[in-house]
């Protein structure tokens, strides 16, 4: 994935933790107001919770022509799939 580069790297990305009753919508990306948004079940909250807690730095892969991809990560580089 590489750094981030050009307006990427002053986006916000929102977090957003929804109750089991909610219907998750998808992934959001606005890059021309700098915004991004992920939509958890709030089952989801303590995970993310423990990542900031263990100090670990995070950080986010947004996409504009494919926000479902938008996700939090512990390193730049992406997670093999196999």
């Amino acid at each position: 994935m590489g750094r981030p580069r050009g307006a990427a790297a002053d986006l916000r990305l929102q977090i957003l933790f929804l109750s089991p009753e909610s219907v998750v919508p998808a992934n959001v990306t606005n890059l021309a107001e700098h915004n991004a948004a992920i939509y958890l079940p709030d089952a989801r909250f303590q995970d993310v919770l423990a990542l900031l807690r263990s100090g670990e730095s995070l950080y986010g892969y947004v996409s504009d022509s494919h926000p479902l991809s938008n996700q939090i990560r512990t390193s730049f580089d992406p997670v093999d799939e196999e």
